[in-house]
């Protein structure tokens, strides 16, 4: 467990000063479009590491974020419809 612990906190101290810079650079570029919960939005895009699909109706500041940082890692952003879509084709 202390293992695991240590290894989020490292992976977390890699990507958070990533996530602060891209939403710094986002702000400035396009300053009427983030919101006042870009840091919570970059905070759940941390738990990535240890999942391959994150789940939010957010069109804004999460979605081009997670597209330029996590997309290219292969990791899946879908909205709540298409993850029900997806979890039924699971099922079936």
């Amino acid at each position: 467990m202390a293992t695991r612990c240590t290894q989020w906190k490292t992976a977390l101290a890699r990507r958070l000063p990533q996530a602060f810079t891209y939403a710094a650079c986002y702000a400035a570029a396009l300053p009427g479009k983030i919101d006042p919960n870009a840091q919570s939005d970059y905070e759940q895009m941390l738990f990535l590491h240890h999942a391959d699909i994150l789940v939010s109706g957010d069109g804004r500041f999460l979605h081009d974020a997670f597209l330029a940082l996590w997309k290219p890692r292969g990791k899946v952003l879908m909205t709540p419809d298409e993850f029900l879509i997806f979890v039924n084709s699971l099922t079936v």
